[in-house]
Formats: C-alpha cells, sequence, structure tokens
C-alpha cells in the first residue's frame, strides 16, 4: 500500500483537484445532473488524510498508487 510522504498514513486513493476546468450540470429546478467537464490548466493529486501534493499528473499519480512500502 502506498504511504503519503507527509502524514506516513497508509492511502489506497488520491484526491483529484483539476484548476481552471469547466464543469457543467443540467438543472431542472429540483435537481442536478452532471453535464459535461472539459479544459483544465493545470492539476494536483492530494493525499485524501492531511491534503499533501503528491502529484501533479496522472501519471505520477498512477505510478505512487501502485507502490508497496
Amino acid at each position: 500500500m502506498a504511504v503519503c510522504p507527509n502524514c506516513k498514513k497508509e492511502i489506497t486513493t488520491l484526491i483529484n483537484h483539476v484548476y481552471g476546468s469547466l464543469i457543467a450540470f443540467e438543472f431542472d429546478g429540483e435537481n442536478y445532473e452532471f453535464a459535461d467537464c472539459s479544459g483544465g490548466d493545470y492539476e494536483e493529486f492530494c493525499c485524501p488524510v492531511c491534503g499533501f501534493v503528491i502529484a501533479t499528473t496522472e501519471e505520477q499519480a498512477k505510478e505512487f498508487l501502485k507502490r508497496s512500502n
């Protein structure tokens, strides 16, 4: 299992923050439904426990999560 280099907790997922993206939802007056997501200037993959930025590309995030410590 991967271990966060900051908080030292074992983690199996990362939180992906995409900045500068356009996310669209359809709203019917009561509910929202996801419609589209486009673009993004940059992204970060962070520890779900402490929020530490672990990777800045999907490939880096995949490699990190494959690690067994």
